[in-house]
């Protein structure tokens, strides 16, 4: 992972650290780094979602509004 991958993973973590949501989810295309297991496990516990592509995490967030 570059370091500016890990700044962008860094920063999601601790803004989940910080305002501890319900439920959240985290888009990016960039699957060779983030979609790995040990990330979805970090992101999972906080109880956020990993999508890598546009229209899954769109198809997320929808479903989700909608059971609101």
């Amino acid at each position: 992972m570059s370091g500016q991958d890990a700044i962008v993973l860094a920063s999601v973590l601790a803004h989940m650290d910080l305002r501890r949501p319900p439920e959240s989810c985290f888009l990016n295309r960039n699957t060779k780094d983030f979609d790995d297991p040990d990330i979805r496990e970090r992101l999972e516990a906080r109880g956020c979602r990993f999508f890598g592509k546009f229209e899954d995490g769109l198809r997320y967030v929808v479903a989700r509004i909608g059971t609101s």
